[in-house]
């Protein structure tokens, strides 16, 4: 399955998201805002998903920078961030982030431009999930 800008699926992991770095895909440029689709994929199941805890990296970005990863649907909430990093260095943070409309969530790059790889480990379930809230982790 591939979407404007990631390539899913296979390479290199079935758990990865979005991987940038890929040569059919382009880096998350700053002042735009990234779609991505972490429901139905990977074994993160289609509908009755809330949340999901994933690993983003930024991987050697030109420039300092940030990344938000939010809820689709929502504005990302300044001035936060889930990645901070610094030119040339390979940077990696954990993130759990709500899953917006049609289970996908957000990027958006603080300035510049950077790959970025989102890895996702687990979900959280919501209200009609026979296990309530509780967090679901994907072993690899």
């Amino acid at each position: 399955m591939r979407w404007p800008g990631c390539l899913a699926g296979s390479t290199p992991s079935p758990r990865r998201g979005c991987w940038t770095p890929a040569p059919t895909a382009s880096p998350v440029r700053a002042g735009t805002d990234r779609q991505v689709p972490v429901t139905g994929l990977g074994g993160v199941p289609t509908f009755g998903v809330s949340a999901v805890v994933l690993n983003a990296t930024v991987p050697a970005a030109p420039a300092s920078g940030n990344l938000q990863v939010y809820p689709s649907g929502s504005t990302p909430t300044s001035p936060t961030s889930s990645v901070n990093w610094r030119p040339g260095r390979t940077t990696a943070n954990a993130v759990t982030v709500g899953v917006g409309a049609g289970g996908t969530i957000g990027l958006q790059v603080g300035t510049g431009t950077a790959d970025v790889v989102l890895d996702v480990v687990g979900w959280y379930g919501d209200a009609s999930d026979a296990a309530g809230d509780r967090y679901q982790l994907l072993v690899p």
